[in-house]
């Protein structure tokens, strides 16, 4: 898209997020140039765009919106209707809407490379994960599995996803299986909470110690860990948030939770905060951040912990009352 006459708006331009970034919810956008594709969470979860050079907004989906990606000229979205879970399909004007699938196993258990989309089903216990092709509806069984399937991910001919070790309970644990060969290998034993991919990556965390950990999905080898991490609060890019208790650097006070940042490529650790977190994001230069999950203050600061400011819940009518609903949708 060539805009050459308008000026296009950043964060780091504006004091007030709000003044771009109005509702959009930093968990569950897409930007894509022009536009700023977001899941609406005081809209009832429906899908909007935004433009960045007048601000004028867009319904896009009409209905609750559960997981969202784009791909080239495509939007790829779940609605739950009924109690199943429906992949849908339609242009980046919510246009030539059809449905891929309407028994998908979980919301995010699809992904998508090259012009081929790989999905997750539910039939009868078990899961199918299938292929299509994005331009028809010619689907084929690529691999079968007792339990319920999500996280689906691609990585050079092998389709990561994340199951329960019995159907419906139990731990769960990450497994894989080559497209060509349709062999199977357990990835992780097992893990907590969410596992997180960046490019040839996995990062997470370990169930039962505080230990934070980088596999490199070509090798299959660690490449980095560490056994100082309580929480895994996000992946960014190559920037990993986590927190960790410790002592402070000045006042020598015991931290329960302060905020950390693991850059993936360097393996370099910085420290941002003296301070407790519960939800932190980084979003271009800056890092948004939370001392308690049901507090209105949000603050924000550099990406080397300097120029700290607080956004004052006491504007509940301005940027912070959007900032509020941008840690809506966090885990």
């Amino acid at each position: 898209m060539k805009n050459l006459d308008k000026t296009v708006l950043t964060v780091n331009d504006s004091e007030n997020i709000a003044d771009i970034y109005d509702k959009v919810n930093i968990n569950t956008y897409v930007d894509t140039g022009e536009f700023i594709y977001y899941i609406d969470s005081s809209q009832y979860y429906k899908l909007y765009r935004i433009s960045k050079y007048d601000g004028k907004r867009e319904l896009i989906v009409d209905s609750k919106v559960e997981n969202a990606v784009i791909v080239k000229d495509s939007i790829f979205y779940t609605i739950k209707h009924e109690n199943e879970i429906m992949l849908i399909k339609c242009n980046l004007e919510g246009k030539d809407t059809y449905i891929i699938y309407n028994n998908l196993s979980y919301i995010n258990a699809y992904c998508i490379n090259d012009e081929v989309i790989y999905y997750c089903e539910n039939h009868n216990f078990k899961s199918y994960i299938k292929s299509m092709t994005l331009y028809n509806k010619n689907s084929s069984i690529l691999h079968e599995s007792i339990g319920c399937i999500s996280d689906l991910h691609y990585f050079k001919d092998n389709i990561y996803y994340k199951r329960k070790n019995y159907p419906y309970e139990g731990e769960e644990v990450l497994k894989k299986f080559n497209i060509n060969y349709k062999n199977k290998e357990s990835v992780v034993e097992t893990f907590c909470k969410d596992v997180y991919f960046y490019n040839n990556y996995i990062i997470y965390k370990d169930k039962n110690l505080s230990l934070a950990v980088i596999k490199d999905l070509q090798t299959g080898k660690k490449v980095y860990e560490t056994n100082q991490c309580n929480n895994i609060l996000g992946v960014f890019k190559q920037y990993v948030l986590f927190t960790y208790e410790g002592f402070t650097d000045i006042e020598a006070k015991y931290v329960e939770n302060m905020l950390y940042m693991l850059n993936i490529e360097t393996l370099n650790i910085t420290k941002l905060t003296a301070c407790s977190v519960s939800k932190a994001q980084r979003i271009d230069n800056y890092i948004y951040y939370k001392v308690k999950d049901k507090d209105t203050t949000i603050y924000r600061q550099d990406i080397n912990g300097e120029n700290k400011k607080t956004l004052n819940s006491s504007n509940s009518n301005g940027g912070i009352k959007v900032l509020n609903k941008l840690f809506l949708m966090m885990k």
